[in-house]
């Protein structure tokens, strides 16, 4: 019975186009699937429409250097096991080769050995990701908000407010960290895919949206309604509103009449400290405080006290006549003049 089990498959690429062709065929005698490729063009042309689960490849191919090339695939997030063949004998080369690949075959080449070694990497491969639990999240990575929720990818948990704690598949936690890496961006179903599962995975897309049903249900569930933010964009993918550090509408509510009432309470002990100064700085009287007076009034007022005072200038022509008569009344006697009349009313003696 044949193994359902997928055989790996092995990108071979150097600019010798029979050399390629040979070890093509060995390594599909080896129950590996084989391809070859003469150029930087063909072999991103092969990873990009395969899961590739080896490349070999020459230091030197056309002209330009493998080395760097492997290097920038991993700086884009491809970490494809490489196997480098070369006919330098520089050591400087051969160690700037293996700083970047996995393993190093100096020509000529025994084919047999490069696929024992081709196996061998694929051993070491297959057991140094054990830590990635998908292909954009690890279990060293901190945890993150994603709707109002906290996510723990180190033991796969989704903290909510309501104080449950949910444990979910490692597809659950790629998907959120995906939209969480991208608030305000749309998402296409490829690009997901790519990023949780990998370049090359065979996924279908109604798998993907079984995943994002299941992560909406939870959030609902436990009180989150901000899992709308994550909007489906039918015929393209999702869009992802500030999901990474949303929080519950009712909390943002209870945040903003919170921040209200303080800046009320701020306002009316401002206002209380400013009539405590305006009392401080009032010079204290016995009696009850007065309303301030009018300009007529203080004038008013400054002429009473300078007339109280003595100050004659100040008194009316009536009384300083009156005055003047009853002191010569009181020297030789005399009638008081009636004011209103001009007459006298009577008579006047000591």
């Amino acid at each position: 019975m044949k193994s359902s089990k997928l055989a790996p498959f092995a990108l071979i690429a150097d600019g010798d186009v029979g050399l390629v062709c040979g070890m093509v065929n060995c390594f599909v005698d080896s129950n590996f699937a084989a391809v070859g490729a003469s150029t930087f063009r063909e072999i991103n042309r092969v990873l990009a429409d395969h899961f590739v689960s080896l490349l070999i490849l020459n230091t030197d191919l056309c002209g330009h250097s493998g080395v760097e090339f492997a290097r920038q695939l991993q700086r884009n997030g491809n970490h494809v096991p490489v196997i480098f063949i070369t006919d330098r004998h520089s050591q400087i080369d051969r160690i700037s080769a293996l700083e970047v690949g996995d393993d190093l075959v100096q020509k000529p080449i025994i084919v047999k050995e490069l696929v024992a070694r081709a196996r061998a990497v694929l051993r070491r491969s297959a057991t140094s990701r054990d830590w990635h639990i998908t292909e954009n999240v690890t279990l060293n990575d901190e945890p993150f908000m994603f709707c109002g929720a906290k996510i723990y990818p180190k033991d796969l948990r989704i903290s909510f407010p309501n104080g449950n704690d949910i444990y979910v598949g490692r597809k659950e936690i790629g998907l959120m960290a995906a939209f969480a890496s991208t608030d305000g961006a749309i998402l296409s179903r490829r690009d997901i895919i790519h990023r949780v599962w990998g370049l090359h995975a065979d996924i279908r897309s109604r798998s993907l949206d079984q995943y994002v049903v299941r992560i909406r249900y939870l959030f609902r569930r436990n009180g989150c309604p901000s899992i709308d933010l994550l909007r489906t964009i039918h015929g393209v993918g999702y869009l992802c509103m500030h999901c990474s550090h949303h929080a519950n509408p009712s909390e943002d509510d209870g945040k903003k009449e919170e921040d209200k009432k303080e800046g009320e309470e701020t306002v009316v002990e401002k206002e209380e400290e400013g009539q405590k100064v305006e009392e401080a700085s009032q010079p204290e009287g016995d009696g009850d405080e007065k309303p301030k007076s009018t300009d007529g009034e203080q004038r008013a007022q400054v002429s009473d006290a300078k007339l109280l005072a003595g100050d004659d200038s100040q008194k009316p022509t009536e009384i300083m006549r009156l005055l003047r008569w009853s002191l010569g009344c009181i020297n030789r006697g005399a009638a008081r003049p009636d004011s209103a009349a001009g007459g006298l009313v009577g008579t006047c003696g000591v």
